[in-house]
């Protein structure tokens, strides 16, 4: 009798305790919940994953579920997809239910549809966070859908256009899978070409320049501009041999946040080495968000600091080291979600742009304005803009209107890769403006107070060609 209650009592604290501890999956589905546990904070069990209370308005932030009307891109529902299989594994009802079996694990088919739907197979969400200004809770819905990509990507379950950046970053440092002298160097060949002073591995230079993969690869020809901008500016910067990619697309897209890292951790080795005190992030809205944010105690363990170049122009020509003339030309602005609405720096471009040239803003514009659809790897699952089914450019027709409605003929944004997707968008839409980036914006300003006669600008499809 003694023998049969000790078992009944085991019995009973083994299925209580199987309640409360989180069980061993085998295969992908175990490496999903394990990468789920391992990146959980208490904000985002707390308000982004229980915060939720169901009201759905999320919905009238979000352009990609304005466009397509479709169910499966309202951000609410996306984000239970993960909020299910959290409550499965981390909850008590959770469990209960699994071990009454009333709930059945996810099958590698349905994680196979959570990875179509979170990396954008039917639709790219681009993680803008637009839809977390409607939400009266501050849930971050573009928070749970990179916790599912990163939990994909660590179990495998990812897209062909993800695994090809995964591969390429893992066996040759760059997403795209170029050399240092196919990116970097061609660019520092072009502008010296061009008679701008770039030096390269220069020990003692107060500032590092790396340059993403995506800007590198596809506009190399940035660096002449931003180049000649930053020598006239007396800033003293130089580029490493040894740096070719940010982590941008592994962080903002695939986002496996180790290699990510590791690329943030090779700056700093870079910036020691070379003596360094500042590293300059770039016109890509998404470095400017996961550099500052994601990677800054990467920067702040190694005592580099992180500066935005359109921030340190700003400075300098506040400080008349930078020679600025209005042109005369009347533009509207694209403000890039992740560098605006993700990072704050909505005051420092408007500050340099309106130095260039009139602003007119388009309606909404700042952190409420509407995504270009780039960013978030949006550009990388729909590149061809002719293609009739790419949702990229059906969900583009609000940008396209934004622009229409100002009336002007030019739009500017401080994004290389927005800048692309801009130039497919009004195109698309037969929309009549030229695009431009901030920088080039900057260098003609710049070259017309110097009365120098600039380099010639090539067209984004040239660049984009290149």
């Amino acid at each position: 009798m003694k023998r049969r209650i000790i078992h009944l009592f085991h019995m009973a604290t083994s299925f209580f305790r199987s309640l409360f501890v989180v069980p061993a999956v085998p295969g992908p589905l175990g490496v999903f919940v394990k990468t789920m546990k391992q990146n959980l904070t208490a904000e985002d069990i707390d308000t982004h994953i229980e915060g939720c209370i169901g009201c759905g308005v999320c919905a009238a932030a979000c352009p990609l579920y304005m466009a397509t009307q479709d169910p499966q891109h309202h951000p609410k529902r996306r984000s239970d997809e993960l909020r299910k299989i959290y409550r499965m594994f981390f909850t008590f009802v959770g469990r209960l239910k699994t071990i009454l079996k009333m709930a059945k694990f996810p099958a590698g088919e349905d994680l196979k549809k959570l990875s179509d739907l979170v990396f954008g197979v039917h639709g790219c969400c681009t993680m803008c966070g637009r839809c977390t200004l409607a939400c009266s809770q501050g849930v971050r819905n573009n928070r749970l859908v990179e916790l599912t990509r990163a939990a994909l990507t660590a179990a495998g379950i990812v897209p062909p256009v993800v695994q090809e950046i995964l591969t390429n970053s893992r066996t040759t440092g760059h997403s795209f899978g170029k050399t240092w002298d196919e990116t970097v160097g061609k660019a520092v060949q072009m502008a010296r070409e061009a008679g701008v002073k770039v030096t390269v591995d220069r020990k003692g230079a107060k500032y590092l320049l790396p340059c993403s993969s995506i800007g590198n690869t596809l506009h190399p020809e940035v660096l002449t501009f931003a180049g000649e901008i930053l020598n006239v500016a007396g800033v003293d910067f130089t580029v490493s041999s040894r740096l070719k990619n940010t982590g941008t697309e592994e962080a903002t897209f695939c986002v496996d946040m180790p290699l990510a890292l590791s690329y943030a951790e090779e700056m700093c080795a870079e910036a020691v080495r070379l003596g360094c005190k500042y590293i300059i992030v770039g016109e890509c809205a998404c470095d400017v968000r996961w550099l500052s944010v994601e990677a800054a105690e990467v920067f702040r363990k190694h005592g580099v600091e992180l500066v935005y170049i359109d921030a340190l122009l700003l400075d300098r020509a506040n400080q008349g080291k930078l020679p600025l003339k209005n042109l005369g030309e009347v533009v509207t602005l694209h403000d890039p979600c992740w560098t605006v609405r993700k990072a704050g720096y909505g005051d420092v471009v408007r500050g340099l742009l309106q130095k260039c040239a009139t602003l007119i803003e388009m309606t909404p514009n700042r952190e409420h304005t509407y995504c270009c659809g780039a960013g978030g790897g949006g550009i990388r699952m729909w590149p061809d803009s002719t293609d009739p089914e790419n949702i990229r450019m059906n969900v583009s027709a609000f940008k396209a209107e934004q622009i229409r409605q100002t009336g002007v003929s030019a739009v500017v944004t401080p994004c290389a890769t927005c800048w692309r997707s801009l130039d497919q968008i009004v195109e698309h839409h037969n929309v009549p403006a030229k695009t431009d980036m901030l920088m080039m914006l900057v260098y003609r300003a710049m070259m017309a107070a110097l009365s120098r006669k600039a380099v010639q600008e090539p067209e984004p499809a040239v660049a984009l060609a290149a």
